[in-house]
């Protein structure tokens, strides 16, 4: 898999190039980090926007897979213990293909607020061996309504 890095200022993903070239990535990096931060499909509630979703989606050889994480719903929650749960949840679902496909026997996720308008949430994704586990941090906006 071509190797990503996440700029948490802009929160965008942008390919990882020495010298000229692409470098590829076989750990779980950027598997966990397209996994959280491509915007999945809005659920049907109230007020979800049009256009969020993975344009692949449809085409998926696996009925009822849909990718990514309904972590762009913080841009516009309040600080709470419930948004907090809620990335929790949500980066918890965005990852539980991982334990599906055998690639992890479990996931956790941990959200604590880090400054006005950021998350920092630790994931943290168990290898079927059991393993030392792969944990990352990731920084994830929010709004302050």
């Amino acid at each position: 898999m071509i190797a990503l890095r996440w700029n948490a200022a802009t929160g965008e993903a942008d390919a990882v190039r020495r010298g000229g070239n692409l470098l590829v990535e076989s750990g779980l990096a950027t598997a966990v980090m397209i996994s959280l931060f491509t915007d999945r499909a809005p659920n049907g509630a109230d007020g979800d926007p049009v256009g969020k979703g993975y344009w692949a989606d449809s085409l998926s050889e696996w009925p009822g897979f849909i990718l990514g994480s309904y972590l762009w719903k913080l841009q516009r929650a309040k600080t709470t213990v419930g948004a907090l749960r809620d990335a929790e949840t949500w980066a918890k679902d965005a990852l539980a293909w991982m334990v599906a496909d055998g690639v992890a026997s479990s996931v956790t996720a941990d959200a604590v607020v880090a400054a006005t308008g950021v998350i920092h949430l630790r994931v943290a994704v168990m290898p079927p061996d059991e393993s030392s586990p792969f944990i990352s941090y990731w920084e994830v906006p929010y709004a302050v309504l």
